[in-house]
């Protein structure tokens, strides 16, 4: 079984992913191929593994959300992993915020192109204002520390962080409680045995 297979089956069976949808994951990854060539969207070695790589990576994501409940803000999410991966798997209120013109060039072709709604920011997450997330996710963009100072003014009584991470996990989070004080639950990424999904809530500053 290669891959693709292997990563379709899970995504079936764990997620109970349609055929419908894996189709429409094939439309995005040939979406990324084709943009890749003007816009360099990511490394071309990093083809030959998008499904576990970026595709499955992201759809795990959804056992931590309820559809439709929430206001989801994604930080630099690039050429869109996991924002639409979780789009086009149901989760809805979704917003991007990546600096880069050209991957949000991408972002809303993809949206258009797939059916999916998602709203697009183009700027700098520092300059981005009055807008308060239920959820916060990310996914190789910054350090811990750095992502919980962004999202400070993202923040209510109830907003919660759900990031990729690496296996700097523990350092990561070190660091960030020098800061600040919240709550970890620490989960083994189904992608990697060097991957974690951090879940941080109750989060307030020090001092």
């Amino acid at each position: 079984m290669d891959n693709k297979k292997y990563v379709i089956a899970i995504l079936r069976d764990k997620f109970s992913v349609s055929r419908e949808t894996l189709n429409l994951f094939e439309l995005y990854i040939d979406l990324i191929q084709k943009w890749n060539k003007k816009f360099n969207l990511m490394g071309v070695n990093e083809f030959p593994d998008i499904w576990e790589r970026h595709i499955l990576d992201s759809a795990q994501l959804v056992s931590y959300m309820q559809p439709n409940k929430f206001e989801v803000v994604d930080f630099g999410s690039g050429c869109g992993f996991p924002s639409i991966i979780l789009a086009l798997m149901g989760i809805k209120n979704i917003t991007v915020i990546e600096r880069s013109k050209k991957k949000c060039s991408f972002l809303t072709v993809v949206a258009a192109e797939l059916g999916v709604e998602i709203k697009i920011i183009n700027d700098d997450i520092a300059n981005v204002v009055d807008m308060k997330a239920d959820v916060i996710i990310s996914r190789a963009f910054a350090s811990l520390k750095t992502i919980i100072n962004l999202g400070e003014k993202f923040f209510h009584q109830d907003t919660r962080f759900i990031l990729h991470k690496g296996k700097n996990s523990v350092n990561e989070i070190n660091e960030a409680k020098l800061g600040w004080d919240f709550n970890v639950v620490i989960d083994k990424s189904i992608f990697s045995k060097n991957s974690y999904i951090l879940q941080i809530t109750g989060i307030k500053k020090k001092g």
